[in-house]
Parts: C-alpha cells; structure tokens; sequence
C-alpha cells in the first residue's frame, strides 16, 4: 500500500491532513474484503481503480485551491503551479499505465481508453458499385459492408490517433461446392498441421493467379479513401462435416465448415515475405488474396455471417490493426 500513500501524499497538504489517512483505511480495508470474496485479481484491479480516483481527486482540489490562491494571492501560485504539473503528469502516466496493461480507465481519465465504434453502411450510395462489382462475381449474395473505426486509447491516440477499416462481408451459396465435408486426420495432435497442408494445396500460386484475375472489379470497388485498410470476406452458409481420427476410430466429430475467400488491402509491408507465402501477394505486398479456405465451428457456435464474426479480430489486445 506504499503507493496508496504516495498517492495520498500529492493531495494539497489541508486536505490531505483532514482526509489522506482515512481515505487510505477505507481502500485498504476494501481491498482486503474483496480480496477475502474475490480474489486477488479482482483486488489488485479495484486497488488500480481506485488509484486512478485518488489521483483525481488529487488534480480536482488542487485546481480548485489553485484558482482560490490565484484571486486572492497571485505571487504564491508559482510553487502550486508546478505541484499541479506534477499532479497532472502521474495522472497521464497512471492512465496510460492502465491502457497498456488492457485495464479500464474511469472517471476523467474514460477518455484514454481505446474504443471500437461500428456502423453498418450496406446501403449508402456509394457503396452501389462495390455492390454491384461483388454480385457480378457472387450471385446469388447476401452483402453486409461494415465501416470501423477503433480509437487507440492512451497518450498515444486518444482523441488523435484512429484506425478505419472498411469491412465486407458476404454469404454467398456459390462458395458451398468448395466444402469439404469429410475429413480424416492421423490424430487429433497432427489436425492442423493437416489443415495447413491442405490450405497450401488449394492455394497454389496458379489459383492465386485465377483468383486475382476474377476479383479484379472488386478490389479496384473496394479502394474506398478514408481507410487505413479494406477486407473483403466471402463465405458459405455453415454446412454440416465430419472429423475422424486415424489413431482414435471412435472418436468422430460433428461440426460446421464454412467455405471462405478473401482480399486484404492495408499499407505496404515493411518486412521480409516468407518465400512460400510470396504468391498471395501483388506488388508492394499491398494486397493479400486467398482464394480459399476452410474454417470449422462447433455445432452449437456456428455463425451463418463468419466473416462478421472474423471481423471482431483485426486489432490486437494494444489497439492497433493486426496488420
């Protein structure tokens, strides 16, 4: 609890002699009733929210002392001036503190925590011509076109710093004759490496090519400005398959596959490509194709829309876009 006190120790010397002490009882006293029911996870948890208040209220009274001294004595303001800094600047760290390590901020401090806001824009305007270039290739389509926007939280965003990515999704029955619906794997531990085995197979640097050609229309559709990256998913709807495993006869899965196809446009990338991967790529490696590949859910899960479901995974636990 030493950083409880020094916590405590930035209030203004008044306050903190009338309140500091008692403020500290409460919150250890707290934290050890949680900790007792809880655990100590969620102990530690409320002890860093209750940090973030304490700093606060910290800032809060010495604002209000602050202006106090400034109509009544100017000359003194200059020592509280510079102990208002320091205030706001283990505010900021604390915040940013909490935003890295993937805590919540509360209070005034809300504002530095990253956020995702989505909106649904399938039938603006200018989307038609996407829409019209996606139906040319997947018809019949049900079209869902996504836009997000995902502020990156802390002292490094904030209000300033944003990730826009347009997202389209569309379940097409046209994608169920690539299903595969039988599936025997040597054992449950070689399951994905057989997958990816598979994935390569289907993917070979000739139906890349194919591919590129038939999604033309689309990506030159797809480059809306305004985005820091644009996905195209195509999908099946869930169909039913089978797993079995070679080593264990008995053991025989039920699941749902889906059939997808792909087209991932973002800034150019700066490191090496894996020679085997290289083909996926146009020029500049600006442009990711896969044509196809096969992802399976339990039964109970399966979503008809996977790629609005894959679309929940384009960032990383800081904030910024996977790729």
């Amino acid at each position: 609890m030493n950083g409880l006190r020094f916590l405590t120790a930035l209030f203004p010397k008044t306050f903190r002699e009338h309140y500091g002490a008692e403020i500290c009882r409460d919150i250890q006293e707290m934290h050890r009733e949680i900790q007792k029911e809880e655990g100590k996870w969620a102990a530690n948890l409320y002890l860093m929210r209750a940090g973030s208040n304490v700093l606060q209220v910290a800032l809060s009274e010495h604002w209000q002392q602050d202006m106090h001294m400034l109509r009544t004595q100017p000359a003194t303001l200059i020592p509280a001036i510079l102990l208002a800094g320091f205030t706001i600047t283990g505010v900021l760290a604390f915040g940013q503190s909490m935003v890295n390590s993937g805590a919540e901020n509360v209070g005034m401090l809300r504002w530095m925590n990253p956020g995702i806001t989505t909106q649904e824009v399938t039938s603006e305007a200018r989307y038609q011509p996407l829409k019209q270039a996606i139906e040319e290739v997947y018809h019949p389509s049900s079209i869902k076109i996504l836009e997000f926007q995902r502020n990156q939280g802390g002292l490094k965003g904030g209000f300033w710093e944003h990730s826009r990515v347009l997202w389209v999704s569309v379940v097409s029955p046209q994608m169920v004759k690539e299903v595969r619906t039988s599936w025997v794997f040597p054992s449950v531990k070689e399951e994905i490496k057989v997958r990816f085995e598979q994935f390569w197979k289907l993917n070979s640097a000739e139906r890349v090519q194919s591919f590129k050609v038939q999604m033309q229309g689309i990506v030159a559709a797809l480059q809306v400005p305004g985005f820091d990256a644009q996905v195209f998913c195509a999908a099946s709807p869930a169909v039913p398959a089978t797993f079995m495993y070679q080593d264990q006869p008995e053991h025989i899965r039920q699941v749902k596959m889906h059939s997808m196809a792909g087209v991932d446009i973002y800034p150019a990338y700066d490191g090496e490509i894996n020679p085997k991967m290289r083909h996926l790529y146009d020029a500049e490696a600006r442009v990711w194709y896969t044509p196809h590949q096969q992802s399976s859910y339990a039964l109970e899960t399966a979503d008809e829309e996977p790629c609005v479901e894959a679309s929940h995974q384009i960032w990383d636990a800081s904030g910024k876009l996977i790729w």
